[in-house]
């Protein structure tokens, strides 16, 4: 699936945009299911994380506790809470200050990691939607992984929230290599919840 050419929304003087980057479940034991397109992916995510196009960055990944509710633990038993394997990976970890301690959606950091409990990184008792809120987030952008699970997911919960939703193509992957990622784009378009863009989409508006 080719991503469409985008243009952008344009700032209103009545209604100020700002963009935030939410990077999926990059982290050590899930990358590593991941062949197709990895060093792709990883680089992509370093190159938006660091660009000054977004007002916001948020390392999205499983970090669970033991008394932690969720419906994904039948299905998935990673993202257990201060292990190496749930931790993000250590390509990433330097553009985050914090990589593994939630920060409060009162303060306001340029990046921060909010932990995620399920398919979608809205799901509660996450303060995804919380932490854009305080930050007058409009624009949610997508990056990581798997496109036809959590990314998809997650991006039907930004639909749902009323943000602009974006998914960045260069940077999703899927642990069901080409076939999965392809099926997730897809099933974004089908329901039109976000916009397929490129990273030149984004590159080529970072002025706006």
């Amino acid at each position: 699936m080719t991503p469409r050419a985008t243009e952008m929304p344009a700032a209103t003087n009545e209604t100020k945009t700002k963009k935030a980057l939410v990077i999926i479940d990059m982290s050590v034991e899930q990358v590593a299911g991941i062949h197709y397109r990895k060093k792709n992916v990883i680089h992509t995510i370093r190159q938006l994380a660091t660009a000054s196009f977004f007002d916001l960055v948020i390392d999205s990944h499983l970090w669970m506790g033991p008394n932690d509710v969720s419906s994904l633990k039948q299905l998935y038993p990673g993202g257990q809470i201060d292990t190496e394997e749930a931790r993000l990976i250590p390509e990433l970890q330097g553009v985050f200050s914090r990589p593994s301690t939630e920060a409060p959606a009162s303060s306001a950091p340029r990046t921060m990691f909010v932990r995620k409990y399920n398919y979608s990184s809205f799901a509660p008792p996450s303060i995804l939607n919380e932490t854009l809120q305080s930050h007058r987030i409009t624009d949610v952008y997508l990056c990581g992984i798997n496109t036809d699970y959590c990314v998809y997911a997650t991006s039907l919960d930004a639909f749902y929230s009323n943000y602009n939703a974006f998914v960045v193509e260069e940077g999703v992957s899927s642990f069901n290599g080409a076939a999965g990622h392809k099926q997730g784009l897809e099933q974004i378009d089908k329901f039109g919840c976000a916009t397929v863009v490129s990273v030149e989409d984004i590159v080529g508006n970072r002025d706006s």
